[in-house]
């Protein structure tokens, strides 16, 4: 009962409600840790006063603990003694989100450069990886061409996408800057790439595409099925295959597709 109560507070109350509800729940409950909720520019602070971890959402509605174990995030993409990453490598995140797989990633790699197309995911990834010196952020759209395309914004912000959204009705469309890899690794300085993550909403195709010669040595990419309720896997197994990828699939929680050029 306590549940259901939560979470029809935390999607139907107004934003603000919830934050305070939530602050004051989490101050008074001797069985939780104290934490606040607050909003912070284009988006939502969540603070655990008792660990001092600081982590930005763009919804309340989707928000998840801060303390929850990113470890997760990163174990989702990577293949142990496959496609991992590995220490002083240069990190390459295409659809980063808030940050879930940039920040355990960044305590591996000597580098990591993370682009999130939509205006407060980035916002929120921004601010979480303010304080890693070897993380950079953009906020760009990765795909098939450089120039401008149609983003559509959904309802819950994990679901942003250059295709329709899959869940809910699109709440807004804006243009954003795309680029293919390769123009967005020389604008950043990037020469070669040793772990590249794609998690693009239905959009990995493209971004697969795009990728043409550039050197990448080991990468994953979100294969769920989110292209008219079907997924990419066997398009991008062969793409990668005529690029002289091994691959391996990944199915919990969700499809995944590492490889590993041979």
């Amino acid at each position: 009962m306590a549940g259901t109560y939560k979470r029809y507070v935390r999607l139907h109350s107004p934003p603000w409600l919830f934050a305070v509800v939530a602050s004051v729940y989490w101050l008074l409950n001797p069985y939780t840790d104290t934490q606040l909720l607050y909003p912070t520019g284009n988006c939502y602070r969540h603070w655990n006063l008792t660990t001092g971890e600081k982590y930005h959402f763009p919804d309340l509605r989707h928000i998840r603990k801060a303390s929850v174990d990113r470890r997760d995030k990163y174990d989702t993409y990577t293949i142990d003694e496959f496609a991992a990453v590995e220490p002083g490598d240069t990190v390459v995140e295409i659809g980063a989100y808030v940050g879930e797989f940039t920040l355990p990633a960044s305590n591996i790699a000597e580098h990591v450069v993370a682009f999130e197309p939509a205006p407060q995911s980035f916002e929120s990834l921004r601010l979480n990886t303010a304080d890693l010196a070897n993380v950079e952020v953009y906020q760009r759209a990765i795909s098939d061409s450089d120039g401008t395309v149609s983003f559509n914004v959904a309802p819950d912000p994990s679901d942003n996408s250059l295709l329709a959204v899959d869940s809910g009705e699109r709440t807004e469309r804006l243009q954003v800057k795309s680029m293919r890899l390769p123009t967005a690794m020389d604008a950043v300085g990037v020469s070669q790439i040793d772990f590249l993550k794609i998690d693009a909403e239905g959009a990995e195709p493209e971004v697969v595409a795009g990728i043409g010669d550039f050197p990448v040595d080991r990468i994953a990419v979100d294969c769920s099925a989110e292209r008219d309720a079907e997924s990419p896997v066997e398009e991008i197994r062969a793409t990668l295959g005529r690029r002289g990828f091994e691959t391996r699939l990944r199915t919990d929680p969700r499809p995944i597709l590492c490889g590993r050029r041979t």
